[in-house]
């Protein structure tokens, strides 16, 4: 990169705001026919007002935003001595809800125990396919049996109700 003396650095500024206020034509033209679609006239001054512009409305745009809607609680680091309260408030809420759950829960499984109605689940994520077959299948087996003992019993009562009905008094 060559280096440029201050003669030449002066000589380049001047000549650049000797041209600020030349005109520059912008022309769109369409490929196919040609036609001018747009023509524009613009100066390095006014290029410049442009995109100054653009920036300095861009920057009031999102300061209103952070100030006056809800966003600024999501900036990293914005605390107010009202929102540190919200969530010491929030976590113990959230901490004392967690623990009534538990209890809560153990109270429930120990209701159950006493009530022997208790059954045994068993967590299908640490079985493998053998094992979970091998339970299902003892399962069936525990209601088949407790279906022939139903039958069994219903089988006797009527019998014996057959059994007095046919005596006659």
């Amino acid at each position: 990169m060559k280096k440029i003396s201050g003669v030449d650095k002066r000589h380049i500024f001047k000549n650049f705001f000797k041209r600020i206020n030349e005109p520059y034509d912008l022309r769109v033209r369409n490929a196919i026919d040609g036609e001018e679609m747009l023509h524009i006239k613009l100066t390095k001054k006014s290029v410049f007002m442009l995109i100054s512009t653009f920036l300095v409305i861009s920057f009031l745009l999102v300061s209103i935003l952070f100030l006056f809607t809800p966003i600024k609680y999501y900036i990293p680091g914005y605390e107010t001595i009202d929102s540190r309260k919200k969530v010491v408030l929030l976590s113990k809420r959230l901490d004392s809800m967690s623990q009534f759950q538990k209890n809560s829960a153990q109270l429930m499984r120990s209701a159950l125990r006493v009530l022997d109605t208790v059954t045994q689940t068993i967590d299908t994520n640490r079985l493998n396919d053998r094992a979970i077959s091998t339970a299902e299948m003892s399962n069936i087996q525990e209601i088949e049996n407790k279906n022939k003992r139903a039958k069994r019993q219903i089988e006797s009562t009527e019998r014996k109700e057959n059994y007095d009905s046919s005596i006659t008094y």
